[in-house]
């Protein structure tokens, strides 16, 4: 476990919680959405999660760093507002829209930064985003590349968009283990380490989930998580080092 951190040894929790438990009241997110919902909520960018995203970034993206702390505060669960109806589906056409709009322009960051703020995050991802190439946006941010994770692993479940999803995920866990070494980490602060620590324990949980609902069925699949769940904590012990 990440025994440097938690109220055993004295860290504040912030409401954060290691593993697969999500806090069942995370402040900042209690309107009406379902209970499950705002359990998510916690394992995505605290106010502090992307704030440092520029010291592990590309000098290919300048997204201003307002924004990368103001998309922190939505990446969970698709924003802090709620549209019904019609008004949903302009709104979806609308977020689909401009980040295909970003995408076209070669502004990556700035094109995940508008997908994990939106409020649309499933329908971004099923139109735009799965029909892009994962490899394309592996330089950016680690932090970013984390918050992404959560967002498309929210719906992480086998379904039509189950290969994509997995793409994605794997696309991220490899730049992430690949480029962000103890030191990147440790520059980012104890907060943030810590943020992104129970992100990636509540991400393996959801990985373990997934592979005893494929059992034998989808070896190859199933070989593929498995490389994803032992990369996914070879960077919790990269996290855990860069606190030690």
């Amino acid at each position: 476990g990440f025994r440097g951190f938690g109220p055993q040894a004295g860290y504040p929790n912030n409401g954060f919680m290691t593993g697969p438990n999500p806090h069942p009241t995370f402040t900042g997110y209690q309107t009406n959405q379902p209970p499950t919902y705002q359990q998510q909520q916690q394992y995505m960018a605290g106010p502090d999660y992307l704030r440092s995203g520029q010291h592990m970034g590309s000098p290919r993206d300048s997204t201003s760093q307002t924004d990368v702390t103001s998309a922190s505060k939505v990446a969970s669960v698709g924003g802090p507002y709620a549209s019904h109806g019609s008004n949903a589906d302009s709104e979806a056409d609308r977020d689909v829209h401009d980040v295909e709009v970003l995408i076209q322009d070669e502004k990556l960051q700035e094109a995940l930064l508008k997908w994990i703020k939106g409020g649309h995050q499933k329908d971004v991802f099923q139109r735009s985003l799965s029909l892009q190439s994962p490899s394309r946006f592996e330089h950016l941010p680690p932090v970013l590349l984390l918050a992404a994770i959560g967002a498309i692993s929210k719906d992480l479940d086998i379904n039509n968009l189950l290969k994509q999803r997995i793409d994605w995920i794997e696309m991220a866990v490899r730049s992430i283990d690949r480029r962000a070494a103890e030191r990147d980490w440790r520059e980012l602060g104890r907060e943030v380490v810590k943020q992104a620590y129970d992100t990636i324990c509540w991400f393996i949980g959801k990985l373990n989930t997934l592979m005893e609902k494929y059992e034998t069925s989808y070896p190859l699949e199933r070989r593929r998580l498995e490389w994803i769940v032992g990369s996914s904590e070879h960077i919790l012990q990269t996290l855990d080092r860069s606190q030690s």
